[in-house]
């Protein structure tokens, strides 16, 4: 069978017996090419995908899965979720709902990608090695330059009548080119994602990271104390990521968000508004509905400073008491969770040289997200590579110091966003986007 008959097959068995039941499919095709000295170094194609079937009973939610989409193995998995169900705790606000159908979003789809043909694909990470390095004898090595795409499918209908399907497609270059001089050396990487082949220019990002490792070569440690910061549109990017945690409906209920009690409240400078959007056209983690079949929308998280929304799972926000803001993403081996779509700050009305300005460092990469940002308490330091400024101009490169404070205190601190906006992650899952970002008084430790 197909995974829509066998989808489709569970909730007609699950009707049968009188249970309430979802059934979500997906399946997903992935390939990976990475080039050395222009030679294939890699290359994977990756097929995977299953059948996941969750079941409620009395607000007990009991989930399992299967690979094996024949008819026998179907029905094994349904009996298995009722069976883990009755075991469970019930869960206040549990329930299966059939949602409005979701806007067309055009463009997801992406059949150009898959079909061009895969020297084209190996090409243009060849190409993109080559103009790393191309830059200058000091870009001595180009450890990865590599192209991805995947094509996902997704099937999900319940006993309570919903139906919806997607198909979404991408592709991305990525590339990292190592600089030295003497015994300094240093890495950065660039990245970019597309939803068409036309839109990636590997020769531009292989070059920006060969100049990019050459410019940090001679680095020094900046003196220790308050700065102000100006963050690049990848490094806010990453702080956003490393804290969307603490935007979870669920970890607001659960205690483990520094914002659960600040709900309506101001949490940032005036000019900040955070959004989440699943239906910005060409994004990368743009949807038509999340993962239980709710309708993409924008979600205003922060506006004008102010605190306005939690993202949220319909148990989530039924228990909140609020509606749905479409944030659930699952694989079929799992329950629905909460994690963002398109998560960003609108680009300001500065060009990044009139906000390096108004800052004494400009960062950036940072280090260390794993370890050193605690979306419970907010609380971040982080290693960083950089630059001095003075008078709007890079004076210098740096290292060999951190960033620290707390992601609330960051929020309060802006005092103004670029319009140089790019989303910084990239992915099918979540992405996370803003300008150039001045951050007022940041704690700087480096030397003394």
């Amino acid at each position: 069978m197909t995974g829509r008959e066998a989808a489709r097959g569970a909730i007609e068995l699950a009707r049968r017996r009188g249970l309430a039941a979802e059934a979500f499919h997906s399946s997903s095709r992935e390939l990976e090419i990475r080039c050395f000295k222009g030679e294939v170094e890699h290359f994977e194609r990756a097929e995977a995908g299953g059948l996941g079937l969750r079941v409620i009973i009395d607000g007990r939610a009991g989930s399992a899965y299967t690979e094996d989409l024949s008819e026998a193995s179907v029905e094994e998995t349904l009996t298995a979720a009722a069976e883990i169900a009755d075991f469970l705790e019930p869960q206040k606000g549990v329930a299966l709902s059939d949602w409005p159908a979701a806007a067309e979003l055009p463009g997801l789809e992406c059949p150009d990608i898959a079909a061009a043909p895969v020297e084209r694909k190996i090409d243009m990470a060849c190409r993109m090695e080559a103009a790393a390095r191309a830059v200058g004898p000091e870009v001595t090595n180009v450890p990865w330059a590599g192209y991805g795409e995947t094509q996902v499918e997704v099937y999900i209908a319940n006993t309570a009548g919903l139906e919806r399907s997607k198909r979404l497609g991408s592709a991305q270059l990525f590339v990292e080119a190592l600089a030295a001089r003497g015994t300094d050396a240093k890495t950065f990487s660039e990245h970019c994602f597309a939803r068409s082949l036309a839109e990636l220019d590997p020769k531009r990002l292989g070059r920006s990271a060969g100049e990019s490792a050459i410019g940090l070569l001679g680095a020094r440690a900046p003196a220790s104390g308050r700065r102000d910061i100006l963050f690049s549109p990848r490094t806010f990017a990453g702080l956003l990521s490393a804290f969307s945690p603490a935007l979870s409906g669920r970890a607001a209920e659960e205690g483990r968000s520094p914002l659960a009690a600040r709900l309506g409240k101001r949490i940032a400078s005036d000019g900040i508004f955070l959004s989440d959007d699943a239906t910005l056209p060409g994004a990368p983690a743009s949807r038509p509905f999340d993962s239980e079949g709710v309708p993409a929308r924008r979600l205003a998280i922060i506006e004008a400073g102010v605190f306005g929304s939690f993202m949220h799972t319909s148990d989530t926000a039924r228990r909140a008491g609020v509606e749905p803001t479409g944030h659930a993403v699952r694989s079929y081996k799992s329950l629905p969770a909460i994690a963002p779509s398109n998560l960003f700050l609108p680009a300001g009305g500065d060009q990044p040289d009139k906000l390096r300005s108004g800052a004494d460092i400009e960062v950036v990469e940072l280090q260390g997200f794993h370890s050193g940002a605690h979306p419970v308490s907010g609380d971040f330091s982080l290693p960083a590579l950089g630059y001095a400024l003075k008078d709007g101009r890079r004076t210098g490169p740096l290292h060999n110091f951190t960033v620290a404070g707390n992601f609330l205190d960051l929020l309060a601190a802006i005092s103004a966003v670029g319009s140089d906006f790019e989303f910084g992650v990239p992915g099918m899952g979540s992405a996370f986007g803003s300008g150039s970002v001045l951050v007022r008084g940041l704690s700087v430790a480096g030397e003394g």
